[in-house]
């Protein structure tokens, strides 16, 4: 299509609702890379792939049980990944409607998304982490949430407490009896008078205790009883063992039981204590899992960036699975959502604190902050146009349609769409044109639209619009003859050919013109019913005819 041919002082964004869509329960929704075809996911868990610009359904896929969470394409648009509640994870056939490949995991997937150049997929599990999924091989990656410095400084502390435990074991073990039995006295009386102020206090504080596990380089008649002490957390009125009463029970069993039984008690003490008590200081727990954890590739697909509850945005690298670099949010507010631009130098992030910020990744600062300062609404999902020059968000008032759109190079508002009163769950912008298509509570997928009247000056440029029918007036030399050099020059200058099936490439699309893609679903005709039996058909028949007589009762006589 050519682009001299659109209007260029129409609306870059939507303005109204122009259509909708109906067929299942809509709960989130995706176009094609060319805005061709539109996926649809639905409550029941089945997907509609429906022809944008006919408005017909072309496919219906019998998906998951459980309502879709998300669905990405790929770039030549011929896979389909989907993504459900009933913790499945789906690769289709666009062109066939087959299942290529399943993956079932211990929880509800909560986003996917398939990489844009290469054989893997990315899945956001709930309490599970961000999973780096390969299609053929099935291998499974769980990305880490540590960075090198922070594994560097606590493998450092680690090291440095057991180097300070093991120079006091050796010079305990030079020390005489006498001055051991002292020594551990003192500090079972310590531990003592420490625990009594802190259980008097009546507030959560730390006791010390003794641990008897990291001296492992002596023997248990060298080991004292309160060596290489612990500090351990009680929450308050919670009741909890300590390690120094199992130590000491351990050690009173250890004249009656013999080694091995001595040693397995020790094991099952020290597991019920971790799991009971959190540790502090030099040992660390053990890291508790994340609910939520918002995953996108970069543009060419070399990086992930994970959004994480405690404020934190990670980038990994997808061949090592390493953090390569991290950065914080504003406030640390936990994050909901990440969505990357189709250019791939912007990162917006919707976090928990009402606010949607745009990111920079050249220089990872934030150029702008969406909020809505008279209400302040929490934002259920944003997203940027095809060329970023917009942000768009849809409110999470459950009565509310209201879609507000950003300039995201100067930050201010530019208008509030209002629709139905409904609330919305999904937005997505069309890749070429400013259209939107937001899925809303109801089930029904809205399409938004600016509002294009008719302009037939772009076809003839010396053509005049009229609002209403005037009288013609004739020029004068307007049926002269000319002569034939004159003519032939205008009709040379009049047969210009347009290009009207050429496509012109999209400037925010990275696909290569060697695929192949697959833009449209051809029609699958449907089989005519078979034809009626002739005895069916005069049982039919004679039915119609029966009820189409009325009959009549005769008046009774007066």
């Amino acid at each position: 299509m050519n682009r001299e041919l659109l209007n260029p002082f129409r609306s870059d964004y939507p303005e109204a609702i122009e259509n909708f869509l109906s067929e299942g329960h809509a709960t989130t929704c995706a176009f094609n890379p060319r805005g061709t075809l539109l996926a649809v996911g639905c409550h029941d868990g089945a997907i509609v792939i429906w022809d944008f610009d006919t408005r017909t359904v072309a496919r219906s896929l019998v998906a998951h049980t459980n309502p879709v969470s998300m669905l990405s394409w790929s770039r030549n648009g011929r896979r389909l990944l989907s993504s459900s509640i009933d913790r499945s994870l789906s690769l289709w056939d666009v062109l066939s409607g087959k299942v290529l490949n399943s993956f079932t995991f211990e929880a509800p997937v909560q986003s996917s998304q398939l990489h844009p150049r290469s054989t893997y997929a990315l899945a956001s599990v709930y309490m599970g982490g961000a999973v780096l999924i390969h299609l053929e091989s099935g291998e499974r990656h769980v990305l880490s949430t540590v960075t090198d410095s922070s594994a560097a400084s606590s493998s450092s502390s680690l090291s440095a407490s057991s180097a300070s435990s093991s120079c006091s074991s050796s010079s305990s073990s030079t020390t005489t009896s006498s001055s051991t039995t002292t020594a551990a006295a003192a500090a079972s009386s310590s531990s003592s008078s420490s625990c009594s102020s802190s259980s008097s206090s009546g507030s959560n504080t730390s006791c010390t205790a003794s641990s008897s596990s990291s001296m492992d380089t002596t023997s248990d008649e060298q080991r004292p009883s309160s060596n290489a002490r612990r500090v351990i957390e009680i929450r308050k009125g919670k009741r909890a063992m300590s390690v120094e009463s199992a130590t000491r029970s351990v050690a009173n069993a250890d004249e009656a039981d013999g080694s091995e039984a001595v040693a397995s008690k020790r094991k099952r003490i020290s597991s019920r204590t971790s799991s009971s008590l959190r540790l502090s200081g030099n040992a660390q727990a053990p890291p508790e899992p994340t609910n939520l954890v918002a995953a996108c590739f970069d543009k060419r697909g070399e990086h992930v960036y994970t959004g994480h509850p405690d404020g934190r945005l990670l980038m990994h690298d997808v061949r090592t699975h390493a953090v390569v670099r991290e950065f914080s949010v504003y406030n640390s507010s936990p994050v909901r959502s990440l969505v990357l631009s189709r250019q791939g130098k912007h990162l917006l992030v919707n976090t928990t604190d009402k606010a949607l910020r745009v990111y920079n990744l050249d220089t990872l600062e934030v150029e702008h902050e969406f909020k809505d300062r008279v209400s302040g609404l929490q934002w259920r999902w944003g997203t940027f146009s095809p060329d970023a020059e917009y942000v768009i968000a849809g409110s999470a008032q459950k009565a509310e349609h209201n879609i507000y759109v950003w300039s995201r190079a100067y930050g201010q508002l530019k208008v509030i769409l209002e629709g139905p009163k409904e609330g919305i769950l999904f937005l997505n912008w069309h890749p070429t044109r400013p259209v939107i298509a937001s899925c809303s509570t109801s089930g029904v997928v809205y399409i938004w639209g600016s509002n294009q009247a008719e302009n037939w000056s772009a076809y003839a440029p010396d053509f005049k619009e009229l609002e209403e029918n005037i009288m013609y007036k004739e020029r004068e030399d307007e049926f002269d003859l000319i002569e034939e050099e004159v003519l032939k020059a205008k009709e040379e200058a009049q047969d210009i050919e347009v290009d009207v099936v050429t496509i012109d490439k999209d400037l925010g699309s990275d696909s290569s013109d060697d695929e192949d893609h697959l833009w449209f679903l051809p029609t699958i005709p449907q089989p005519d019913p078979p034809p009626m039996e002739s005895a069916e058909r005069e049982l039919k028949y004679s039915s119609s005819a029966s009820s189409s007589v009325i009959t009549t009762a005769p008046s009774p006589p007066l």
